[in-house]
């Protein structure tokens, strides 16, 4: 654990260190793109299967490949390899040209990473606060092993400057190319709704009253509505019902109270604003079903990631005691401190080790 406690002090030294955003995004990136490239491929969590699978996929002759692809279901392929047919026809191409699974984990490394680093250069005021979230709320942790998840949201991250830029064909091209990698980010597509409604106090509000019918109704909805949906497609293992409330929707409701009596709302009229604070805001009803699935609420992962902007640029633009918004810094870069320590104590990822060791 001891690689990641040290990559995870190392945010308010750069802060300190480094005034320019740019290049303390730049190292903290490459920091954490060499500790996951680094990694040994035993590291992290669905590793053999993906390993197995991309073996597999290697031993297709194109027209076999040709005759298995799928658009709106996964692959026709061998149990567990049916993935979907993009990450299949990455994984086929990369293997034809030379690549091994441990390059391919590389590229992958270097993708994600660089989408992320990117992401908050574009979006946070706050970059190591960003970063910090990043770690704690387990992105860093399932870009060791989540491979088609995290692979799908990176791509994802792409599509947000075409909402500011009103350009909806990239957009829903960008999200049909990740649903083609993992089918839960057809879910990013209700995101291009922020283009027409702003986020004003009473649409905050109204989006906490909804919250709380739809917790009431949660276990209903699940069973009568989102099971069926999850046979059709296929996914028999995300069925098992159980509500349970979770530690996360505790955090995100911390956030979500203190944002409402900390942020200006004018600065919603902002689009980069309001579209960052519609991808909060919408986690919450994924998270409100997930907590009837462990499994399913992994689907939370699409929107939480605005989390790690929205949070940390309420706290840089609170400007009636900026001391106080400094140390609230602090006290979050902690609290996510302690979060990511008590993730890693059961993790897949501990203990690390390098590919070379």
């Amino acid at each position: 654990m001891t690689v990641y406690i040290l990559n995870f002090l190392t945010l308010p030294i750069y802060n300190l260190l480094i005034k320019d955003r740019k290049k303390l995004v730049l190292i903290f990136t490459a920091q954490l793109f060499l500790i996951l490239a680094l990694r040994d491929p035993t590291v992290g969590m669905d590793l053999p299967n993906y390993s197995g699978g991309y073996a597999y996929i290697s031993s297709l002759r194109l027209g076999e490949l040709l005759s298995r692809l799928r658009l709106i279901s996964t692959a026709k392929l061998v149990s567990p390899y049916a993935y979907e047919s993009g990450y299949v026809v990455l994984n086929w191409l990369l293997s034809k040209i030379g690549i091994g699974f441990q390059g391919f984990l590389i590229l992958h490394a270097a993708f994600c990473m660089s989408s992320f680093g990117l992401f908050i250069y574009r979006y946070s005021k706050l970059p190591w606060i960003s970063f910090s979230m990043l770690l704690a709320l387990s992105y860093f942790e399932y870009s060791f092993g989540i491979l088609r998840q995290m692979l799908a949201i990176c791509i994802l991250l792409y599509a947000v400057p075409m909402i500011e830029r009103k350009k909806p064909i990239p957009f829903f091209l960008l999200v049909l190319l990740a649903f083609t990698v993992h089918r839960v980010a057809l879910i990013f597509a209700v995101l291009y709704l922020a283009y027409y409604i702003t986020v004003t106090r009473w649409v905050y509000i109204g989006n906490a009253i909804f919250w709380v019918v739809l917790t009431a109704l949660s276990p209903l909805i699940f069973n009568v509505l989102i099971v069926r949906i999850l046979q059709a497609l296929g996914k028999n293992s995300y069925t098992v019902s159980k509500f349970e409330w979770s530690h996360l929707m505790t955090i995100l409701l911390i956030f979500a109270v203190g944002a409402f009596f900390t942020l200006d709302f004018s600065t919603m009229k902002e689009r980069r604003n309001s579209i960052i604070t519609w991808g909060f805001l919408l986690a919450f009803p994924i998270q409100i079903l997930g907590m009837n699935n462990a499994v399913f609420a992994r689907m939370v992962l699409v929107y939480l990631v605005f989390a790690i902007i929205f949070v940390p640029n309420v706290i840089a633009e609170y400007k009636k005691k900026p001391i106080l918004a400094q140390i609230g810094a602090y006290v979050l870069w902690l609290f996510m401190f302690i979060l990511m320590v008590l993730q890693l104590r059961s993790s897949a990822i501990v203990p690390y080790s390098t590919f070379f060791s």
